[in-house]
């Protein structure tokens, strides 16, 4: 099992924010979203950006998160797909006033859910 085959969704992001999102991080990202029903227009939400997990990307999608923030604080929910299928939830917290990098103190916490070494999932691109 090699962490270049994790993948880290956000299962929240309307469908407004995901093209924007997918723009930020680059061709790495795909964006799913659900069929759209005969008539519909706007935001139907229900959106989920997929991504391999890796210590780029898991920057560039804190830092968009993090754009109209006023509190050093960023939560978001995100989905890892572990390489077996496995979804895990994970509710990270992440704090801008701190010396570790975001995406440090996020991999840890993802680390920390999925039961594995940190060491495993940092590094990667």
């Amino acid at each position: 099992m090699t962490a270049s085959h994790y993948e880290l969704r956000f299962p929240d992001l309307g469908g407004l924010e995901a093209p924007e999102l997918q723009r930020e991080l680059g061709p790495t990202a795909k964006v799913i979203t659900p069929d759209r029903p005969a008539g519909a227009y706007g935001d139907l939400g229900l959106v989920t950006i997929g991504v391999i997990l890796g210590a780029k990307v898991l920057t560039a999608a804190l830092l968009y998160f993090a754009r109209n923030e006023r509190k050093t604080k960023i939560r978001l929910t995100a989905q890892v797909v572990s390489p077996d299928g496995t979804i895990t939830n994970i509710a990270l917290e992440v704090d801008s006033s701190e010396k570790e990098a975001l995406s440090e103190q996020a991999m840890k916490q993802i680390a920390a859910a999925l039961k594995v070494k940190a060491s495993d999932l940092v590094g990667l691109e």
